[in-house]
């Protein structure tokens, strides 16, 4: 078990906005590169997939067991969620030129992506909610 995993997973759940940031600096090139080549390289749907994937790992922090492995295999799984539900959607497609075993790579995200990354999830660490609005819950109206 990585202690930093168990450290950092504590201090999240406290809402500690540094926690945020250094999952955002840890995790963000592994998830990336994870959503770049499922993505075909796709640097507009990378962010929105990585966006995804640490709003919701915000959200789901209590879930994280870090006995299970190392915080980013449970970022990559999520990340892996988030790619899939997209393709279901119907919201990106695959580059039709990739053929079998052809994978496609964007260069690494730049520093302002990455700075968005960590105040995103610095916010809703304080918070404790999801920094993506489309992961809130949608506010209804009282019909009276």
């Amino acid at each position: 078990m990585d202690s930093f995993d168990l450290a950092w997973r504590d201090k999240l759940l406290r809402g500690d906005a540094q926690a945020a940031i250094q999952l955002a600096k840890y995790g963000l090139p592994p998830v990336w590169s994870l959503c770049s080549q499922r993505l075909g390289g796709d640097v507009a749907m990378c962010q929105e997939v990585v966006s995804m994937v640490f709003a919701e790992a915000v959200e789901r922090i209590g879930e994280y067991d870090p006995s299970s492995g190392p915080i980013v295999d449970w970022l990559e799984a999520i990340a892996d969620q988030e790619v899939r539900r997209a393709a279901a959607e119907g919201i990106f497609a695959a580059p039709s030129t990739a053929g079998p075993g052809t994978t496609s790579f964007s260069p690494p995200p730049d520093s302002r992506f990455a700075y968005k990354i960590q105040a995103d999830i610095a916010v809703a660490a304080r918070t404790r909610r999801s920094p993506h609005p489309a992961k809130r819950p949608h506010k209804t109206r009282d019909p009276q």
